[in-house]
């Protein structure tokens, strides 16, 4: 038996084509592994989303292949955002102690956001304390007008994420801010300018980072009315960075990006595990999007997900 074992490559259906830049996905697949440890067998996962990752899945399994036998077995969690490795294989080693210790928690819940789809009228949508709105799609007045409707019809304590991607120009966000009627409703507008330097010139809105956070962190200029920082595990930050991250005082909210259960149940550890983020209403409700052929934790229609035993 060799001392790291590769399961059968196994994938996820999306029950909608998935475009991802310029590639339209139908699944996702993901490779689970295990490798023997000083702390036991360890089981981990592999997987890619084309188009967004910069790794695809043969690449991932090379990388790990290149790591010994003994630096497996000796492996520190601690030490793992050392490794040079990428940083997609880093999370994946981190979620690997993370499993580990997931039999210790049960029924534990983690708050996560919901993902309003135009068109489709969803009254338990409108309970959620977070919903996820993309803008910027649509005439300008037509989504100011659909956006006061939600408030008008959502608990008194839901806050509104508006994702723009980075599609509005300075003008058009003042103007869609000017126009939503009880601004209060509103935590925030993701990345939403094409323009990243005209964020310097905003006030009074309030504006969370995404694509933008690496550069605005490694060149030390954070726009004043950033009050969230959105980070997707694997992508730019591992764990043990993202951890490091509330040494900015801005709230820290976890991105999916369409990871399979498995590694889903390492993140509801994680942010179990870290107060500063056990607060948050996280982005991890993209299991939804797939025909789901096993589970490690159950969902509410709004607002939570549930480690199972």
């Amino acid at each position: 038996m060799t001392h790291l074992r590769f399961k059968e490559i196994d994938s996820l259906l999306f029950k909608n084509p998935m475009t991802i830049g310029k590639k339209v996905l139908t699944e996702k697949e993901f490779l689970r592994f295990e490798f023997d440890h000083k702390d036991g067998v360890l089981m981990g996962e592999l997987s890619s989303l084309e188009g967004l990752h910069t790794k695809g899945l043969k690449d991932l399994i090379e990388e790990l292949g290149q790591l010994s036998k003994e630096e497996l077995y000796q492996l520190d969690e601690l030490s793992i955002s050392e490794l040079d490795v990428s940083c997609q294989l880093k999370v994946a080693l981190q979620c690997c102690f993370l499993f580990q210790r997931k039999e210790r928690y049960t029924n534990i819940p983690i708050q996560i956001n919901s993902l309003h789809v135009p068109g489709f009228n969803n009254k338990e949508l409108l309970k959620a304390k977070r919903i996820k709105v993309k803008i910027g799609r649509d005439e300008l007045e037509k989504e100011i007008h659909d956006i006061n409707q939600i408030i008008e019809n959502c608990s008194k304590d839901t806050l509104l994420r508006l994702d723009a991607n980075r599609s509005l120009s300075k003008r058009q966000l003042e103007q869609f801010w000017n126009g939503i009627t009880k601004k209060e409703f509103i935590e925030y507008f993701e990345e939403p300018l094409s323009n990243f330097e005209e964020l310097f010139a905003i006030n009074d809105i309030p504006i969370a980072l995404d694509e933008n956070l690496e550069k605005s962190l490694r060149e030390k200029r954070i726009p004043s009315q950033v009050t969230s920082f959105v980070v997707k595990p694997g992508l730019n930050f591992d764990l043990k960075q993202i951890k490091e991250l509330k040494k900015s005082q801005k709230n820290i909210i976890l991105s999916s990006a369409f990871e399979g259960p498995f590694t889903l149940a390492c993140y509801c550890v994680f942010i179990h595990e870290n107060e500063e983020l056990k607060g948050q209403f996280h982005g991890l409700d993209t299991m939804s999007a797939f025909f789901i052929q096993e589970n490690l934790f159950t969902r509410t229609t709004c607002g939570s997900i549930f480690l199972i035993p």
